[in-house]
């Protein structure tokens, strides 16, 4: 009845539940389908919604491209290509903002210099102006004209100079000869010496072979007094040997029994001979346990007291026999052993002689070499040498005139000049020389001073030579770390000054400098750069 409305003829109660279960199943599964394909749909839609937004954004900045039988894929990466396009766009655009950026900082940077120029150049006008206003110039006067004229002023004023230094020096040196003959003349007369109307040369040189001869006899009687005494302390010594060998011939005559020396000398003659017969007596012991197969020199001689004298002759025969008839195998043997040695040693001495050749030839080519290359080297020393000599004797005077100088700024006064000097092996060394004329060499100053004279030695150095050939740069780095504040801003003025005759390049880490450089006024300017 249950199943009849449904038309279905029904089975086994079991039958018809499994029927219900794969009906269920097919509910569910057809429920399932059904949801799928709205989903479907609806993605459908969705993908439609996209491509026709997509489709408008492509036809926006392409219009020309077909987009109605692309997929949404080939869309989406199509517009990605298009942003990753307008991002470069973007960085390049963002790129050549900040260089026009810095294009018109540099231009206004040009500007300010370019006015700075101007205001220097009017300023030099104004002051080259002032400067040749009293040599009767006319304002228009060419530089080289009006420099020349300053050079022949400048040469007249250090001759006038020169002249006058030397009239000094003249004053002086006769004020020192008056005073050395005032001198000489009070020394005589304080210890009584005649003068015989003597000049005072003649009575200095008079005094001073006295004085020489008065050290040469102390420095005489000074040997003697020390020759005298190491004579003495000699004596003493063999004073203090001779009284302990007596003592020892007194204990040695205690312990042999004897009161005077001829006996002692006889009691040691027996005493040596005595030692003599021990030894004797030890060493045949000695050879007698050696050969008497381990046995010792009692048993020996109860050995020889038990044997048969007659029979010890017929053995020993028989032994003496056996022996030269070993001996003469022994000798066959060695014989043969030094023939074969030798035969083996005349075939090694042909191969060691070809290599000993060999090596002697390899060794005479490496002497051939080394010469030529000692030879070589020796000559290029010889012309360094003579370079360096040449160098020196031209440019050390006016290097170290100029290095003393910038020493003097560098130290802030500490030491004024730089002076050349040969050592006890007669090489040139440097001396640091301080106010009161005290001459310093480089191992007794502070590593900070060293420095400042290397520096003060190298700007000379670069001076000298950009007042005959181009200009180089000069480029240093981190040269301040033994600096302090003051000797660093007396630095950076020199450096300043030395830019106005060719290229300066400052390296540092520390911006402590660049503080101390920026207060500095220098005609070429000071410009800082941050890496």
């Amino acid at each position: 009845a249950v199943w009849q409305p449904l038309g279905i003829t029904p089975g086994t109660p079991r039958e018809m539940k499994q029927w219900l279960l794969r009906v269920d199943k097919l509910l569910a599964n057809a429920r399932s389908a059904e949801s799928a394909v709205r989903e479907a749909r609806r993605l459908n839609e969705e993908c439609a919604r996209l491509k026709a937004a997509v489709s408008h954004q492509i036809a926006a900045f392409d219009p020309t491209r077909e987009v109605g039988t692309m997929s949404l894929e080939v869309m989406i990466s199509l517009c990605e290509q298009r942003v990753e396009q307008e991002e470069r766009h973007l960085e390049k655009k963002r790129q050549l903002q900040h260089r026009l950026n810095e294009t018109e900082i540099r231009l206004k940077r040009t500007d300010e210099e370019l006015k700075t120029i101007a205001a220097d150049q009017a300023t030099w006008l104004r002051e080259w102006s002032q400067a040749i206003d009293g040599l009767g110039l006319q304002p228009n006067a060419h530089p080289e004209h009006v420099t020349e004229l300053f050079e022949q002023l400048a040469a007249f004023f250090d001759t006038i100079d020169r002249s006058e230094e030397l009239r000094k020096r003249i004053y002086g040196m006769d004020q020192v000869a008056e005073k050395f003959e005032r001198r000489v003349f009070e020394f005589a007369d304080a210890i009584g010496l005649q003068r015989d109307g003597q000049g005072a040369n003649t009575i200095a040189a008079r005094l001073n072979r006295d004085l020489n001869t008065a050290r040469e006899a102390r420095a005489s009687l000074k040997k003697i007094e020390t020759q005298q005494k190491d004579v003495a302390e000699e004596i003493a010594n063999a004073d203090i040997t001779i009284r302990s060998a007596r003592e020892c011939l007194t204990e040695l005559r205690d312990l042999a029994g004897v009161t005077v020396d001829e006996e002692l000398q006889q009691a040691g003659e027996r005493s040596r001979h005595s030692r003599e017969l021990r030894q004797k007596l030890e060493t045949l012991e000695q050879e007698l346990s050696r050969n008497g197969d381990g046995l010792s020199i009692a048993d020996l001689e109860k050995e020889v007291e038990e044997s048969d004298i007659d029979a010890i002759d017929g053995e020993l025969t028989r032994v003496v026999a056996e022996l030269g008839e070993l001996q003469a195998h022994r000798d066959a043997h060695r014989d043969r052993r030094q023939t074969l040695s030798n035969e083996i040693e005349t075939k090694k001495g042909s191969a060691a002689a070809a290599n000993a050749s060999e090596e002697a030839e390899q060794q005479l080519a490496v002497m051939i070499s080394g010469a030529e290359q000692y030879l070589r080297c020796k000559i290029a020393a010889l012309i360094l040498e003579q370079r360096i000599e040449e160098y020196r004797r031209k440019n050390q005077a006016p290097v170290l005139a100029k290095a003393g100088a910038l020493f003097a700024r560098l130290t802030l006064g500490s030491y004024v000049n730089i002076r050349a000097e040969l050592d006890a092996t007669n090489k040139p060394i440097l001396l640091g020389v301080r106010s009161d004329d005290q001459e310093v060499p480089i191992e007794g100053m502070s590593d900070g001073s060293r420095d400042q004279l290397y520096l003060a030695l190298r700007l000379a150095t670069l001076m000298q030579h950009l007042r005959r050939g181009e200009p180089i740069p000069f480029v240093v780095d981190d040269i301040l770390l033994g600096f302090d504040d003051r000797r660093t801003s007396a630095c950076l003025e020199v450096l300043a000054e030395l830019a106005a005759e060719t290229q300066v390049l400052l390296f540092t880490h520390h911006r402590r400098v660049m503080e101390l450089a920026e207060p500095i006024e220098a005609q070429a300017g000071i410009y800082l750069h941050e890496l």
